[in-house]
């Protein structure tokens, strides 16, 4: 585990519920470079991470669909998802280093380096919404990511959910996301989109990277393991993914056709 005065400061960040102090304390934290692996238990973790009061604060499916991106009010509630979802990766690698101790000091610096980066992205989508007219948290959010990742309490299982099914996901909508952006003349937030788009590639194979070291500490087949996990998270129909930004994040062709749905009864 993290030294304790590093995982007071990590825990503070997903505890905090004001947003711009939230971000400022996780770009703090994430800056540190030098950081004692120190034995010990996980410490408690909040059954939920801080958001203002002032929020409306929903279950997955009860969010309504946003209208079209052709509309400027589509356009804002795309971004607003957006910025909440990147709210939730900041939280996510964090969570990643509070809960699993004992891991190799790289494992630990990789998790910060996503959250660093992810942080940046939750700041570029608040600043379009604003510019666009709309402060963030005027709309209802989720904590669907937070409450999927924490019910994978295992390590190996969690690398293979968290990076690898539901990151992986986002890459396959950006490319459309971005088109109709463009057509209704939106090329600022396109532009923003492709930029996560890039980084997030980096984010699943560093998943990819430590889902399959941790597979081959516990003798598992890594190719096995995760069509196992993601079994519960297929589509009822095979689906268009984006092959080439899960190759680039180190998916094999097996996986590449189990995730499109193609073996789906």
């Amino acid at each position: 585990m993290i030294e304790d005065a590093m995982g007071e400061a990590l825990l503070g960040v997903l505890m905090e519920p004001e947003i711009d102090r939230k971000l400022r304390l996780a770009e703090e934290v994430c800056k540190v470079r030098n950081f004692k692996v120190v034995d010990g238990d996980s410490p408690s973790i909040p059954p939920k991470p801080g958001r203002p009061k002032s929020w409306k604060v929903l279950a997955t499916e009860e969010i309504g669909e946003r209208p079209k991106l052709t509309q400027l009010e589509g356009r804002r509630a795309l971004l607003h998802s957006l910025a909440n979802i990147e709210l939730s990766a900041i939280e996510l690698p964090i969570l990643a280093i509070l809960e699993f101790p004992g891991k190799d000091a790289s494992y630990y610096r990789d998790m910060l380096f996503i959250a660093e980066e992810e942080v940046r992205h939750a700041r570029s989508l608040i600043h379009r919404l604003e510019k666009l007219g709309e402060e963030f948290g005027t709309r209802s959010v989720h904590l669907g990511l937070w409450h999927t990742a924490r019910a994978y309490p295992d390590l190996c299982d969690r690398l293979a959910v968290v990076p690898r099914i539901l990151e992986a996901k986002g890459l396959d909508v950006s490319h459309k996301i971005r088109r109709q952006l463009i057509g209704a003349g939106d090329q600022e937030s396109a532009r923003i989109l492709e930029g996560i788009y890039y980084d997030e590639i980096k984010h699943v194979a560093l998943g990819t990277k430590w889902f399959r070291r941790v597979c081959r500490e516990r003798d598992l087949s890594p190719a096995s393991h995760f069509l196992s996990i993601s079994r519960k998270f297929q589509p009822s129909r095979p689906v268009a993914i984006d092959r080439e930004g899960r190759r680039r994040a180190g998916f094999t062709e097996t996986e590449l056709q189990f995730v499109k749905g193609k073996h789906q009864k």
